[in-house]
């Protein structure tokens, strides 16, 4: 709606309904057969619809805004997962007649709160689209309960598959360099993910597709504070996070290292031995951290984890924030100091990982060779170094030659007229 008095002003305006016929409240003088009728009067005739308010120019219904029409779920209903916010069903978009997965909340707990809460998760997946992130196709808002539509992936989660240990050998280190890739994109975006955790992982069957999920407790910016972290699992959560409420990109870094462990665990809940509030404890003390801290020396799974992962996640469980590596700086390392020493199957599944998602600046071979940590996520390729630098040295000669050029014409006027003013002064 357009106020020509006050342009910044939005106004809502009710329309009633009476036997059939449809009215603009406050203006019962006029009646229409239909809603659209009635827009398009006020819309073709130019009259103010209510005070100085005109319609001009409609707001379009956007592509990923869905109506019930769209959508159809599953008969019989197939439940996919049930949690605190409501359940996740089977469905299918009929325009494509794709399956996808429904998430719905649950009808009777739907308050404003909530309602706000799965408005800003779909609105948050729409705009981190990656290989590695669970991909959202529209949210359906035209009845209640509120649903998210998002990609259906033939598998299970993460947790799952590490609980039942049905991880086929060669495939646990491609599921950490997945998460990596797709934390690293959500960072890059300036968003925190904030329940990093092998529960929030889904697999494909085939063990090629390894997705983000869940962002409902995700935000955008480089900090978030709350006052009480009850809705996060303790154990999960770093000490700034846990102790003072401050959530980062570093204490996604934490979590994604807790992950790290899971996987190597066989998805055994981490600190198993130890109640939350001891947890607790020793997550606000530095030196008792050392003595509980997490480490792959003695993992629970047959797969060993490679040498270099020791050092990345000794250096994620770093205690102060401020010095915890950056999901880029992690990538980095893992690209330059893991994958160089790896071989068969993990080699495989990890450059499967990376290449799909144009990670890397050029393909990583099967030799032991040095990946550079600069990638192009575009997926296209990238200028090499060595003509970067000289083609910048060769524009940064051309910018330097004019300038020497008339540096040397100005110094030889100068000569030229002190030689001139010298003769002069010789024949007086």
């Amino acid at each position: 709606m357009f106020d020509e008095h006050e342009q910044s002003r939005i106004r809502t305006i009710g329309i009633s309904s009476n036997n059939e016929t449809f009215s603009i409240n406050n203006n019962n003088s006029e009646t229409f057969s239909s809603i659209k009728n009635l827009i398009d009067n006020f819309v073709t005739s130019k009259k103010a619809i209510i005070d100085n308010i005109c319609l001009i120019n409609p707001v379009t219904r956007q592509a990923w805004e869905l109506l019930n029409s769209d959508l159809q779920i599953t008969i019989p209903e197939i439940v996919l997962g049930k949690g605190t916010f409501g359940v996740v069903q089977q469905g299918k978009l009929v325009k494509n007649s794709s399956d996808v997965a429904v998430k719905k909340a649950n009808r009777g707990e739907m308050t404003e709160i909530l309602l706000g809460e799965i408005l800003e998760e779909a609105r948050i997946m729409r705009h981190v689209e990656h290989v590695n992130i669970i991909k959202i196709y529209g949210v359906v808002i035209e009845t209640l309960p509120i649903m998210i539509v998002i990609e259906l992936i033939d598998g299970c989660s993460l947790s799952k598959l590490l609980i039942n240990k049905e991880i086929p050998v060669g495939h646990r280190l491609s599921m950490v360099s997945g998460i990596m890739y797709g934390l690293w994109y959500v960072h890059d975006k300036k968003y925190i993910h904030r329940d990093v955790a092998a529960r929030n992982v889904l697999v494909s069957k085939d063990f090629t597709q390894i997705k983000l999920i869940d962002f409902g407790l995700s935000r955008r910016g480089p900090i978030y504070s709350i006052q009480s972290t009850q809705k996060v699992p303790t154990k999960w959560l770093s000490p700034e996070a846990l102790i003072r409420g401050i959530f980062s990109c570093k204490s996604d870094v934490w979590a994604f290292g807790i992950t790290i462990w899971e996987i190597y665990n066989d998805g055994v809940e981490p600190y198993e031995s130890k109640t939350k509030s001891e947890v607790r404890t020793f997550l606000s003390d530095r030196h008792l951290f050392a003595e509980n801290q997490l480490n792959l020396q003695n993992t629970k799974s047959e797969e060993k984890p490679p040498p270099g992962l020791h050092k990345l996640l000794k250096n994620i469980f770093r205690f102060n924030e401020d010095i915890r590596p950056t999901m880029a700086k992690i990538v980095s390392s893992f690209e330059t100091e893991i994958i160089p020493h790896l071989t068969g199957a993990d080699l495989e599944n990890c450059k499967l990982q990376q290449n799909r998602g144009g990670h890397s600046k050029s393909p990583i071979t099967t030799g032991p060779v040095t990946i550079s940590s600069r990638s192009s996520r575009s997926g296209r390729r990238s200028i090499p170094k060595k003509t970067k630098d000289s083609r910048s040295n060769r524009s940064r000669e051309k910018e330097r030659k004019p300038k020497t050029k008339t540096k040397s014409v100005s110094v030889s006027r100068k000569k030229d007229s002190a030689r001139r003013k010298a003769k002069s002064r010789s024949k007086k």
